[in-house]
């Protein structure tokens, strides 16, 4: 894989602990726990930069201290960040996660982002990009001039690019829907691809995305594994046991882990099993970096569960 460029969000994640979740109008005592870096495209880009060089991220912020923090960040974890533009009318990128019940409900402060105006730089950069990683929300606001993300994403096809998103929960809002055309591999939890069937349902469902031109769909199921979903083929792959700390980013962290194996092997069950395992590994600690380890971590992780390192480290090594 020669150019990844990560397209989106980064942000800072104040944590909270709770001993259960309120209902509405109730009120709770909640421990303040320490601020991680976060945001859902800048953590898959932290785990990928772990595994190997020249990863960048492109998105906007404003020029204040917690974006320049986020930024410092960024290149402390070999991420690079010359395409983040910026906007001094947007509020400090913030997300607020409570931690209830073994389980972690994310709020998302808007900030109003409106465009990503890109730079001649980085403009050239997405067209000579073999590879993005993004999602909807944060790719649809592309903008080069009097090119709109449209326009941008189909001479980055053109020249050959692929794009492996992160749909989440599938939650489009309006206008996102025909962005779904563009993605090569798609990624979506439980939640996400009940909401995917219900809105490509006028078009036979999920059956649709590979006619038109969908390589992969991958569904995540937390502990209960992942299943690979390809034009009249799945591939189910068991879920992990571990000690759960925080399940922030490890969808971010199979997502992006995914990505890179497919620049070693074209075995998907292979790939899907190593992401698989780096997911699990993730939740162990606090913060969604938590899952940005390397490959010798996520190796020996699979050692301490039994899995056989071998097929993997070799593949690794010796992958394209």
């Amino acid at each position: 894989m020669k150019n990844i460029i990560f397209i989106g969000d980064v942000a800072l994640d104040e944590y909270y602990k709770a001993e259960y979740f309120p209902q509405i109008k109730e009120k709770v005592g909640v421990e303040t726990l320490p601020a991680q870096t976060g945001g859902m495209i800048a953590n898959a880009a932290a785990v990928y930069a772990s595994y190997t060089d020249g990863v960048e991220f492109c998105g906007v912020l404003n020029s204040g201290a917690v974006s320049k923090m986020l930024c410092e960040d960024l290149n402390a974890s070999n991420v690079g960040t010359r395409f983040v533009m910026t906007d001094n009318r947007l509020a400090d990128s913030k997300v607020i996660i409570i931690l209830a019940e073994d389980e972690h409900t994310v709020f998302i402060p808007n900030i109003n982002v409106t465009e990503i105006p890109l730079t001649d730089e980085a403009y050239y950069a997405l067209l000579q990009a073999d590879w993005v990683s993004s999602n909807i929300h944060e790719i649809k606001f592309l903008k080069y001039k009097e090119k709109d993300a449209h326009a941008i994403i189909k001479e980055m096809k053109a020249n050959g690019c692929q794009f492996a998103f992160d749909l989440d929960v599938a939650d489009f809002r309006p206008g996102e829907r025909e962005f779904i055309k563009y993605i090569d591999y798609i990624f979506v939890n439980e939640i996400g691809f009940e909401n995917l069937n219900k809105e490509l349902d006028d078009e036979m469902g999920i059956h649709s995305l590979f006619a038109s031109g969908a390589k992969l769909l991958v569904k995540t199921l937390a502990e209960n594994g992942v299943e690979i979903i390809q034009a009249g083929k799945t591939i189910a792959i068991s879920g992990h046991t571990v000690d759960v700390v925080d399940v922030t980013g490890a969808g971010d962290t199979f997502c992006s882990t995914f990505v890179y194996m497919l620049s070693k092997t074209d075995d998907y069950q292979l790939a899907g099993e190593f992401a698989n395992y780096a997911a699990a590994r993730s939740v162990m600690g606090l913060g969604a970096r938590y899952g940005a380890a390397g490959i010798k971590e996520v190796l020996q992780f699979i050692k301490e569960q039994g899995g056989d390192t071998e097929k993997f480290a070799l593949q690794i090594d010796n992958g394209a």
